[in-house]
């Protein structure tokens, strides 16, 4: 039964051969195997694989711009008048395209045949490399073809060695993969064992297979007892390797079961971790509500420090209208301010009386000349220098400041003696004295401004900080006269820096999440680090006094120079 099948199957492969034969080919193979490499399958006359230099798709025998051009130019027959540049992937240009791909292989096909090099490489064994594989094969003219076409034309001279193209393919391996396809004039080529033997998987045969392929022809004679042995043998492995295969599926599910419960377990975790550090605290918004108002009352105390030092040098140089205009004006502004506003009867044992005809409150009384009062014990001052109210506040640190500096106004120099050079070197002396004393105006000056209260329309934070003081046992009315019913700059940061941390709720609110532990300790850090940019600033202001203090010093010592400069300067004119 055997016998006339294998010889029916070999007839009848002589028949399709002779068939085959006998029929005319042209470049459908090779240009479908071609197809396959260059626009990758997709089966799209638009398919271009990865961006192309050009910038735009190439079609799907992927012609370079130059090579169309000049293919549509060579061949009118192909109707391409209308398929240049990017409309050769039109439907209507696509038979344009199958046109001038036949032309191209007719050439390369007459090149090859006509090229000795590319004669004297037929036959030959190669090895080329490309897209992660590595084939062996016998040049074919088909091979010559599909390496010509994608590596050009001195593909011939380079099938021997192994430089890759772009795309890390050798010419080689072009060849070989397109070889073994029929072209015409070689309708029917040799099959190339090279190339089978490596395109071909390794058979697998059972036992009774074996014992045919030892002698198709032969009259099977096979030993029934091993045929059954190894029959048998192969189920028992096979049911063998489906049990082992059912265990490790069990075992995988066993697996997939404890990551799915660890991957759980772990999301469960981060949520929880989530909830807990993103509830924020109580003792974290404190120091975010304490400290909304520092911006607004530093600005206003800025400004406060600008008017009290501008005053206090008018003052002194008699700009303007100011109640130095003359040395009598200036003492008798103060003699009135101090009769209606600051004296106390008491005073000069008890003598007076005639002076302070109309006494004021006692709270006021010698404020113009008692700093502690004025102003180291209040720890808010009611200033604003933006409006032209004045208040008790105000008063009291204008009139203490007018017993402080310039108490004695500078000489004033009438205006005609400055036509002359000796009373201007002296006016220049004067000046020089002032601006010695602008100096300790500025830290003065800076005092009074960190106690400025803060801007009226930025009451936010002075509630709150009233609620902490109450905490502390005291009165509203207590806490009014403590800080203040706008709290300063100053108030604020005593606030933040050390009455905050004498609540003992403070402690017991650190009893709280890490996360919420860290950002107290960040805005702990912050408030600490404008702390420290105020002891800086006040630092600064403590270098300006001593140097000029030892500049006063010097001064002391160059007298003589300073007195035989002037002699000199005046005895020349």
């Amino acid at each position: 039964m055997i016998r006339p099948l294998l010889f029916f199957f070999c007839l009848s492969g002589f028949f399709f051969l002779t068939v085959e034969a006998r029929a005319d080919c042209d470049f459908t193979a090779i240009k479908n195997s071609l197809y396959s490499t260059e626009s990758a399958g997709s089966g799209a006359y638009t398919a271009v694989g990865p961006q192309t230099r050009y910038g735009r798709p190439l079609g799907k025998y992927q012609f370079i711009p130059p090579t169309q051009a000049s293919m549509l130019a060579r061949h009118p027959e192909c109707n391409g008048s209308a398929c240049g540049g990017e409309a050769i992937l039109q439907p209507a240009c696509h038979p344009v395209q199958e046109c001038i791909m036949d032309k191209f292989l007719e050439e390369n096909l007459a090149r090859a045949r006509s090229d000795a090099a590319c004669q004297a490489q037929l036959g030959k064994t190669i090895t080329g490399s490309g897209q992660g594989q590595t084939m062996t094969c016998q040049v074919t003219e088909s091979g010559l073809l599909g390496a010509m076409h994608l590596g050009g034309a001195g593909a011939c001279r380079n099938l021997s060695n192994q430089n890759a193209d772009v795309t890390g393919t050798s010419v080689a391996y072009y060849a070989c993969k397109h070889g073994d396809n029929p072209i015409p004039g070689n309708c029917n080529p040799a099959p190339n064992p090279s190339s089978i033997d490596r395109m071909l998987p390794a058979p697998t045969l059972t036992y009774g297979q074996m014992q045919l392929s030892n002698d198709p022809l032969s009259s099977m004679v096979i030993d029934p007892l091993l045929y059954w042995w190894v029959g048998g043998l192969q189920k028992m492995a096979q049911q063998f390797t489906a049990n082992m295969a059912a265990q490790v599926e069990t075992i995988g599910m066993f697996l997939d079961a404890k990551h799915q419960l660890e991957v759980q377990s772990w999301f469960q975790e981060k949520v929880a971790e989530a909830h807990k550090d993103y509830q924020v605290s109580e003792q974290m918004c404190t120091f975010g509500t304490f400290s909304r108002d520092l911006a607004a009352t530093q600005r206003s105390a800025d400004f406060t420090k600008t008017v009290l030092s501008t005053e206090v040098m008018q003052r002194e140089l008699g700009a303007g209208d100011t109640k130095a205009i003359t040395k009598g004006a200036e003492s008798l502004s103060r003699i009135d301010t101090y009769r209606k506003k600051f004296c106390e009867p008491k005073d000069n044992g008890k003598g007076l009386d005639l002076l302070c005809p109309s006494p004021p409150a006692p709270e006021r009384r010698n404020l113009d000349i008692d700093y502690t009062r004025t102003i180291d014990q209040p720890k808010s001052l009611k200033i604003d220098m933006t409006d032209a109210t004045t208040t008790p506040d105000e008063e009291a640190v204008f009139a203490l400041i007018d017993n402080l500096f310039a108490h004695e106004p500078l000489p004033r120099i009438p205006s005609d003696n400055l036509e002359l050079r000796k009373y201007q070197y002296h006016y220049m002396n004067l000046r020089s004295i002032v601006a010695m004393r602008g100096i300790a105006r500025n830290s003065f000056a800076n005092i009074i401004a960190l106690k400025t209260a803060s801007p009226a329309q930025t009451q936010g934070s002075a509630p709150y900080l009233k609620a902490l003081m109450v905490q502390f046992g005291l009165l509203p009315e207590e806490i009014e006269k403590l800080i203040g019913e706008n709290p300063s700059y100053y108030a604020q940061m005593e606030i933040l820096t050390k009455t905050i941390y004498q609540d003992p709720i403070f402690y017991t609110n650190l009893y709280d999440k890490p996360a919420n532990v860290d950002r107290i300790r960040a805005a702990m850090k912050a408030i600490k680090l404008m702390q420290d940019r105020d002891i800086n600033a006040a630092l600064q202001r403590r270098e300006m006094l001593m140097s000029m203090l030892l500049e006063l010093r010097l001064r002391l010592r160059t007298s003589d120079v300073y007195n035989s400069t002037e002699e000199t300067v005046f005895d020349a004119h």
